[in-house]
């Protein structure tokens, strides 16, 4: 009998060990579910797809990656499509102005919107994205829970210089955690 228990401890220990320290596929998996659950809370659109279910349910096997994305920011990729989309944004925008359209603004109004250069307004909009990315991060933290996730939150928190320190200090004072 003592040696089943002991052999019961020692499966049971390495198979937390197992779990602790994932394959690479395995981290990459996790790493892009946590990056599709935040791009879905900051409304940026994702195809409807049979996994998309499955990246809105995250365990605490996420909480390494959703700290991850919080400090790195949305993936490359993102930011790149974000560019792309900004960019043909103004480009229809302009080509509408050019063949008359004022969408019901002034003429002041209209010039102001011819004079933003292209370079100004595709940062404007990655700024935002990347706002809207560290703001969803730190949602999905605050619904996933746990002592690691509810120190990031407290971090942000606390940082008076962080452009997210109200929205962690709103998700804890929810009891998100």
């Amino acid at each position: 009998m003592k040696q089943n228990l002991y052999l019961l401890g020692l499966f049971t220990v390495s198979g937390a060990m197992f779990f602790a320290h994932p394959t690479s596929a395995q981290t990459d998996e996790i790493r892009e579910r946590v990056n599709r659950r935040i791009l879905i809370s900051c409304t940026v659109t994702i195809p409807s797809t049979p996994d998309r279910a499955a990246a809105l349910v995250l365990g605490t096997d996420a909480v390494p990656y959703i700290i991850e994305a919080f400090n790195n920011g949305p993936p490359e990729v993102q930011v790149a499509a974000v560019e792309v989309s900004a960019r043909r944004r103004l480009e229809s925008i302009r080509g509408m102005m050019d063949a008359g359209a004022t969408f019901g603004l002034a003429p002041a109004d209209l010039q102001r919107l011819r004079d933003i250069s292209l370079e100004d307004y595709v940062g404007n909009a990655v700024s935002d994205f990347v706002f809207a990315f560290g703001g969803a991060a730190l949602g999905v933290a605050s619904e996933v829970g746990g002592p690691d996730l509810e120190g990031l939150l407290r971090r942000v928190a606390d940082d008076e210089t962080s452009i997210h320190a109200a929205t962690a200090a709103e998700l804890l004072g929810r009891g998100g955690i």
